[in-house]
């Protein structure tokens, strides 16, 4: 057993417990059944004496998933 299959089944275990379905959608080319692990992932923006809180959230992939994610692409 390498440390490369220990890191794989490591991360497959992470998406087994937390991860849920989703489908990829790329610009061009069929959409694509995926697991991904969702976060949360807050920013306080300052600017003079105001702050905003920007919320926003982060979709993690394996690199394992059959895409190639770019620019404009999105999840379901």
């Amino acid at each position: 057993v390498t440390m490369s299959e220990i890191g794989m089944t490591a991360v497959d275990a992470v998406f087994a417990a937390f991860g849920v379905d989703a489908v990829y959608v790329p610009q061009s080319g069929p959409s694509v059944g995926v697991r991904v692990v969702s976060k949360s992932k807050d920013e306080t923006i300052t600017f003079d004496m105001t702050r905003i809180s920007v919320s926003t959230r982060v979709f993690e992939m394996r690199r394992s998933e059959p895409v190639t994610p770019a620019e404009g692409d999105g999840l379901i």
